[in-house]
């Protein structure tokens, strides 16, 4: 019988799945490369991190990196040739696995892979509260409890600390207003400056307001960092062709190009993205109910990703559990060990932390093709995903490199 870590293999041989850090530029070469032209010293840089930085970041003082969630190559590749995103677009990269906002934001402030900052994924098990948190929002999965309510911080989620206390070049995060003082942001920008926008202008107002701060103080170098969400949660809801998907990127590439205008030239703008997004047909959307045989065998909930759900089952049960997950979800997800996910290094070269391997739990089940697996509690509904990511698809996994200025 075929091993879940030979079967992952073959995808990876066969081309239907993108081997993690197997194109030339990736996206902790790319945080890495920001990071050291921002004045973080003693970081171990590849040559390709060294081409990023030579190639984009050369000759700029004042630096402005804007992120769009969910903005991956396959998508810009379909905006207008006349839209400023694609006439700007110099090169593409290969985001972290799993291709997901936890993690890769993660990335880029730590300047470091998955399996060492433990950010595996949008929800985490965190054992010592026997709880499963939504990390980014800092609350609970279920109860949207804050977790500092569970005598949680951010500190004790987020063990690998941020960057951007090194930047030399003075940082400022600017964040949809609701975002700004929530546990994750601060520790994202390790407590510098942060700023709320409402609508795009305002965002734009406030980037061009940093820089010019910084230059009319006499600052030689700034750093700010412009985090837009509002693509992402959109093809969440309605797929990755819906219109007003389209809509809101147009508004978004808008957005930027009058950005370059009022900053003319003062500053180097770099977009890109976490990752890319997929539609995931009805048919290929798992769901588990709470109470059947199969989630007695856990210790908790499931948590992970749906496209990537994670297991903690319990001693003694894992065969029962395997049995039970191939036997309802076989023709969809293929199980692994965490043993067979850390020999693969899918979340980073060498090990896993202990941190990283405890919240990975003892299986995780991965899919060559767009999938999701659903939870549907006691009494509840299910929240079908029509756009998804955390995969392996080149569609959600190589995200564009844009470059202004």
């Amino acid at each position: 019988m075929v091993s879940g870590k030979e079967r992952v293999e073959q995808w990876f041989a066969s081309g239907k799945s993108m081997k993690p850090r197997s194109y030339k530029y990736g996206w902790v070469d790319f945080a890495r490369a920001i990071a050291s032209h921002c004045g973080v010293e003693n970081l171990e840089l590849s040559e390709a991190a060294k081409d990023l930085q030579e190639a984009h970041l050369s000759g700029s003082e004042h630096v402005v990196l804007i992120l769009v969630d969910g903005l991956g190559m396959s998508q810009l590749a379909k905006m207008s040739e006349s839209s400023f995103l694609r006439r700007n677009c110099v090169g593409k990269m290969q985001s972290i696995f799993p291709a997901s906002t936890a993690p890769a934001i993660t990335t880029l402030v730590t300047a470091d892979y998955p399996n060492k900052h433990a950010i595996t994924s949008w929800w985490i098990r965190l054992a010592e509260h026997d709880l499963i948190a939504e990390v980014l929002p800092f609350w609970e999965r279920f109860s949207h409890k804050p977790l500092e309510e569970y005598g949680s911080c951010a500190e004790d989620v987020f063990p690998v600390a941020s960057r951007f206390k090194d930047f030399k070049a003075k940082p400022r995060t600017v964040t949809c207003a609701q975002y700004v003082e929530t546990a994750f942001s601060r520790y994202a920008r390790s407590y510098t400056s942060g700023v709320g926008y409402g609508d795009f202008k305002s965002g734009v107002e406030q980037v061009v307001n940093h820089v010019n701060e910084r230059m009319n103080e006499g600052d030689d170098s700034s750093f700010t960092y412009w985090y837009l969400p509002q693509y992402d949660k959109h093809c969440h809801e309605e797929g990755i062709n819906n219109e007003k998907a389209w809509s809101i990127l147009r508004e978004i590439d808008e957005a930027i190009a009058h950005l370059s205008k009022q900053l003319a030239g003062k500053a180097r703008i770099i977009v890109t993205a976490d990752h890319g997004q997929v539609d995931v047909p009805r048919e290929k959307s798992a769901i588990m109910e709470e109470g059947s045989p199969i989630l007695d065998c856990l210790t908790s909930l499931p948590s992970g990703e749906p496209s990537m759900p994670v297991f903690h089952v319990q001693e003694g049960r894992e065969e029962e559990f395997a049995h039970l997950f191939q036997k309802d979800y076989g023709h969809i997800f293929t199980l692994l060990t965490v043993d067979e996910i850390s020999q693969l290094e899918l979340f980073g070269p060498g090990k896993l932390s202990e941190m990283a391997k405890d919240r990975l739990g003892t299986f995780v089940a991965l899919s060559n093709e767009p999938a999701a697996m659903l939870l549907k509690r006691n009494g509840g509904s299910v929240f079908h995903f029509a756009g998804i990511h955390g995969g392996m698809s080149e569609e959600e996994m190589i995200i564009p490199l844009v470059v202004v200025g």
